[in-house]
This record gives structure tokens, C-alpha cells and sequence, in this order.
């Protein structure tokens, strides 16, 4: 089955990158990469197991490891035929996260990043669901159970223990917010799927870290 999804995803490549989305009613491909989708991980397995080329395999490396930073965030996205990478206003810390810990599983900690999420918890207590790119102040109220499951992911990916342990603390007041969801992270009914998934991940690694 992999090899099927993986021989399908080549099929459609756009200059050898795999972009946010192929239309195959129009033959249509995005013109852009948006760089959360860019895991590692997941693109290591499909090199190991013969479905994606080393070369294929090293681009998105090179990707990742020459992007550029503002200072503290990550673009948003890649464009192909530019070569040019993109940064959003309002930056979405689910993306800057997911981002960071790809850059981490390739020993190239996002050490810029961490250093501003840490001064943020340090200093309020809560990390915003997004910041506004060029004041580096927050552009949400709300707080988000996936941010705190990634960015204790993302400490522990750095063997940054006291810091996991601070983020899981404040993660957890977020859980069982709804009596009819016991254990999940609901609120008034209404919940995502990645705000239970990251945290129950996060919840996860972090037991087997202690």
C-alpha cells in the first residue's frame, strides 16, 4: 500500500518536489510547497524502503536546512518555479512548530525559535495560537492544545526536560474542559482532531522521557 501511495504522489511531482495538491479531474498541481508538509520522517521511510529516490529525498533536506528565518519564524511556504520561500503576517505557531521539529529530527535545532517560545512562556505564562510576523507580539487569544503537544515534542527532541515539564503542565488544564469527552481536549463540543493527537502524542513521549 505505501508503495502504491508513494508511486502515485511521484506520479505528480512538480519539478521533483511533492506540492500542496494535485487536481487529477484537471491535471492541475499547486505552484507551491507549503513547508509543514515537508516530513522528514515520513519521507526517510519512503526513501528506506525504495519508494523514493536519494536524490528526492536529499532536496527536501537542502530544503529545510538552507531556508531562511526572519530571526525567530519560518516561511510558510516554497515556491517552485521561484525558487522563492514566503513568509505569512499572521504566523500560525502550529506551523512554525511542525516545521521546527523536522528541523530538530536533522540535528538542526530551531534554536532561534525555541529561544522566543521559552522568553513568551517565561514572560506570560501562555503561548499565543498566533503571532504577528513583524512585532512578535500575539495576533490570537486563544491557546492551542496542539502548540503545547508540539512544543513539548519539540523540547524533548532537544533533551530540554524542564521545559517539557513546564508545557505539559499548562497543556493539562486544557483536558477534560467537556464531562461528556472524558480525557479529551473538548470544549463546549467542539474540538479538532490535531488538538487531541498532538497532545496525547506529547503526553506519550513525554512518560517515556521521566
Amino acid at each position: 500500500m505505501a508503495k502504491r501511495i508513494g508511486s502515485a504522489l511521484l506520479a505528480i511531482q512538480t519539478e521533483g518536489y511533492l506540492v500542496d495538491y494535485h487536481d487529477f479531474a484537471r491535471d492541475e498541481s499547486a505552484a507551491a510547497l507549503s513547508l509543514v508538509y515537508v516530513d522528514l520522517s515520513a519521507l526517510r521511510e519512503m526513501h528506506n524502503n525504495g519508494i523514493l529516490p536519494s536524490q528526492d529525498y536529499e532536496r527536501y533536506q537542502n530544503l529545510l536546512a538552507h531556508m531562511p528565518s526572519d530571526g525567530v519564524f519560518y516561511p510558510k511556504t516554497y515556491h517552485i518555479g521561484s525558487g522563492q520561500y514566503e513568509y505569512d503576517a499572521s504566523v500560525n505557531l502550529i506551523d512554525q512548530l511542525i516545521v521546527g521539529v523536522h528541523l530538530a529530527e536533522m540535528n538542526h535545532p530551531p534554536t532561534d525559535l525555541i529561544a522566543f517560545l521559552k522568553g513568551e512562556f517565561r514572560q506570560h505564562q501562555r503561548l499565543a495560537g498566533r503571532y504577528t510576523r513583524e512585532s512578535r507580539k500575539p495576533d490570537a487569544d486563544y491557546e492551542s492544545p496542539a502548540v503545547y503537544g508540539l512544543a513539548i515534542i519539540l523540547a524533548l527532541q532537544t533533551n530540554d526536560l524542564p521545559w517539557a515539564q513546564q508545557l505539559h503542565e499548562r497543556m493539562l488544564q486544557f483536558r477534560d474542559q467537556d464531562p461528556a469527552y472524558p480525557g479529551g481536549y473538548v470544549f463546549d463540543g467542539n474540538t479538532h482532531a490535531f488538538d487531541n493527537l498532538f497532545p496525547l502524542l506529547a503526553e506519550t513521549l513525554f512518560e517515556q522521557s521521566k
